[in-house]
């Protein structure tokens, strides 16, 4: 029986080539752990490419208790091959578990071939997962399983929950069928039961123990968001496929037509865009996703939109750019686009949620707002958000819709020239002043019903910090770690809710913007609100943010 150390929590880092299929093999343990009863954030990091010797990374965090973020170091690093452990072996924990493969190159070798060079006071773990797969399983494609298979021996999880999870995933058979993904389970299970039985190793309590658990889902901001919009009443969906919101193309695709709905993919971002304003004109809940590129291809129709006063939603999954960027890679850099983007002056509403959970409650704020005001709601979202996976609790799949109605009335023509009363064209310059300011009058009610900005620990002290999207989970821990600083989380991004931001702000001698951008997006809008320097911590490198940088950052502001 294995001596193993009991762990509040766990994080663990699996890392390999683009191909050998370790985001799948973590996506497996994930729902393992969820199945077992435990809080679960993953979180996958991958280029853009399918092949071609590109490192990805895959780390799931778990724990009994609500998780804000992916974790900064993993406790466990599982390397698929060498340059994988040199990669990612300066960011294992100290004391922390290596398992490497000593023959990753030749299976078929009776020596070990590799052995990693490391000074630091860490546990290494040989796996030969390589030479399961060729030699004793003749399944290459399965290696994957067998490491799925070692650690769920080693952090003693119960077996048979794991082997219903691939039998799932793989259910629909074909070369990668269930019954050789499980052989590869065993395979990897047995290795470890026979050959590291007395090697000491973390594990979770009660990971073997299937937990009765609260209503609870497993899912990706883009999943959340989904089921948000279907819960909010949306009948129609209008796309084109663009990394990294696409799953949300998919998923409509699967479900609408279900529920009497439909979905379409047009030939570009535009076109999809003008289904999604004809159908809301007809009195449709109709929405749109895209990222970057396709909120630039969108900006005409916005605009024709905000004129017309028809009501829309658009959900904005950043990535990072410029132009095609990293299309893989997350960041928060389209939050001026987002709000100034377009020719003349055309009001929109712009929300951010921060996690999968608030994503299923701000998608329904969208539409309320959107039919309420007769205006366009972008919702901001962004790669790590919307590809991460984590616990979403208390879903209600019965939100509260107002009444759809069709936007047309008797004498009224959609136009996107300036018009009178009933929609007909008009030139007239007291006219037009008159409904510029009635178009953007209709933002001042916007926070009214809506909580625009959320607040955290103390309400006055020597450092206040705002952020906005995904960023707010990392900052949440970061403050809560110190114990010194109040963390304001925006997520009413236009029109920013200047009250409350000032509010908080007026507790704190210094203030600072944690975001993923370059430049600092959302400081540059809060200068201008509070008259007053904010410092900036960003990162712009297609990662998320992690929580000791923020900790290190606000020490030396």
């Amino acid at each position: 029986m294995i001596e193993s150390e009991t762990m509040k929590e766990l994080t663990i880092r699996l890392a390999g080539t683009a191909g050998e299929g370790l985001l799948t093999a973590g996506d497996i343990l994930s729902k393992s752990f969820f199945r077992l009863g435990k809080y679960v954030f993953n979180y996958s990091t991958y280029e853009a490419e399918i092949r071609g010797e590109r490192p990805s990374s895959t780390q799931i965090r778990v724990s009994d208790e609500p998780i804000l973020s992916q974790g900064d170091r993993p406790d466990i690093l599982v390397a698929f091959g060498g340059r994988d452990v040199d990669l990612n072996i300066d960011e294992l924990m100290e004391g922390g578990s290596l398992i490497y493969d000593p023959r990753p190159v030749d299976p078929f070798g009776d020596v070990n071939t590799y052995l990693p060079e490391t000074k630091r006071d860490i546990r290494l773990v040989p796996l030969p997962t390589m030479e399961m797969a060729y030699r004793i399983l003749k399944r290459p494609l399965t290696r994957n399983m067998a490491i799925v298979g070692a650690l769920a021996y080693l952090l003693r999880m119960q077996k048979d929950v794991v082997s219903r999870v691939i039998g799932e995933r793989f259910k629909d058979g074909g070369r990668m069928n269930s019954a050789s993904n499980i052989e590869a389970l065993e395979a990897g299970y047995g290795y470890c039961k026979d050959n590291l039985k007395d090697i000491s190793f973390p594990h979770l309590p009660g990971s073997g123990k299937v937990e009765k658990r609260k209503r609870r889902l497993f899912l990706s901001g883009n999943e959340a968001v989904s089921l948000g919009a279907l819960a909010s009443g949306a009948t129609v969906f209008s796309g084109y496929p663009i990394t990294p919101a696409s799953e949300i193309m998919e998923f409509m695709a699967k479900n609408l037509k279900s529920i009497g709905g439909v979905s379409m993919q047009m030939e570009d971002e535009i076109a999809s865009l003008g289904v999604v304003i004809g159908a809301s004109f007809a009195g449709k809940r109709a929405f749109t996703a895209t990222s970057g590129p396709g909120i630039s291809l969108m900006a005409e129709l916005i605009g024709y939109a905000s004129m017309a006063e028809v009501p829309l939603v658009i959900v904005d999954v950043q990535r990072g750019g410029p132009s095609t960027g990293m299309p893989t890679k997350t960041e928060q850099s389209d939050l001026l686009c987002s709000i100034f983007g377009s020719h003349g002056e055309a009001p929109r509403i712009v929300l951010a949620p921060s996690s999968a959970a608030d994503a299923f409650d701000v998608i329904n704020d969208a539409f309320s707002i959107a039919w309420r005001y007769k205006v366009p709601v972008i919702l901001l979202m962004d790669q790590f958000l919307s590809q991460r996976r984590e616990v979403v609790e208390g879903i209600d799949m019965v939100l509260s819709q107002i009444e759809n109605e069709p936007i047309s009335s008797e004498g009224y023509t959609i136009t996107g020239l300036e018009h009178t009363e009933n929609g007909q064209p008009a030139y007239d310059p007291d006219l037009h002043r008159a409904n510029m300011e009635r178009r953007f009058k209709r933002l001042e009610g916007v926070s009214e019903g809506f909580e625009a900005v959320r607040r955290y620990g103390p309400e006055e002290g020597d450092i206040g910090v705002f952020t906005w999207g995904s960023s707010l989970g990392v900052v949440m821990e970061a403050c809560a770690e110190t114990g010194r600083a109040g963390v304001c989380g925006i997520r009413l991004l236009n029109p920013l809710p200047s009250d409350s931001i000032k509010k908080f702000a007026m507790g704190f001698k210094r203030l600072c913007v944690v975001e993923a951008n370059y430049t600092g997006q959302m400081a540059r809008l809060l200068e201008g609100v509070l008259l007053r320097e904010v410092g900036r911590i960003t990162v712009c490198e297609g990662r998320p943010l992690k929580i000791r940088e923020v900790i290190d950052a606000t020490k030396v502001l």
